[in-house]
């Protein structure tokens, strides 16, 4: 498929086992459909056009920022249709409240037609990253959207390491909650040091500072490679 594409004037971005991602300046979306028809036809294996981007971003891996990986990627169709994977709304364990702000920033970007586009959205998604964070401080989001989610791998009593679902395991199983291998479990981020709360009493004082970060850390997952 990468030979054929090439053949024909696109340039391959990136692939995986089940889809190519090429580029041609220009090319509407008639000629995406033809490339599918002939890759189909001479490899005698089905492929489909499911969209033609606007903007797309493979995003960079965690452990090398400078090397961009297949398996994380935003982008927006021409429909206006967002596609994502990889990104921090997508994991389980992400609270409620950062992939919302994810999911916001994702709703303005797919009006951008190009990256010049996004380049000028830039100051309107930044504020609201900064209208979240002020959300937060002011007490105007509510615990379950702070809410870590975590599924236990193994019994509450093999827990040993020092971690917050490792600490909140074991205060919720001296508590009696019954909690087997596969249970799932959200606890608070609390305190500044580390520790995380699975029962609320009303003196709770959260870590807004880890919030804060996670906030931002969404936001520039996604706007780092437009900035």
């Amino acid at each position: 498929a990468k030979e054929i594409a090439e053949r024909e004037g696109f340039a391959f971005l990136h692939g995986l086992t089940d889809a190519i991602w090429v580029k041609r300046d220009g090319a509407q979306e008639e000629e995406y459909q033809q490339l599918a028809d002939r890759i189909t036809e001479e490899t005698g294996m089905p492929i489909a056009l499911e969209g033609v981007y606007n903007w797309i971003a493979f995003l960079p891996s965690k452990r090398n920022p400078k090397v961009a990986v297949p398996n994380r990627f935003a982008g927006a169709f021409s429909t206006g249709e967002i596609k994502v994977r990889g990104i921090a709304m997508r994991r389980s364990d992400t609270p409620p409240m950062v992939a919302a702000l994810q999911l916001e920033l994702l709703r303005r970007m797919s009006a951008a037609e190009t990256i010049a586009d996004l380049k000028a959205l830039l100051p309107e998604l930044r504020k609201v990253t900064e209208d979240a964070v002020a959300d937060l401080y002011d007490g105007r989001i509510s615990p379950e959207a702070l809410a870590v989610a975590r599924r236990l791998s193994k019994a509450p009593e093999q827990y040993v390491a020092n971690t917050a679902a490792a600490a909140v395991t074991r205060e919720l199983f001296g508590r009696g909650v019954a909690l087997r291998p596969g249970s799932k479990i959200r606890y608070l981020l609390a305190d500044g040091k580390g520790r995380a709360m699975g029962f609320l009493d009303g003196n709770e004082t959260l870590d807004f500072t880890r919030y804060e970060e996670m906030l931002r850390e969404a936001e520039e997952e996604l706007l780092g490679p437009v900035s």
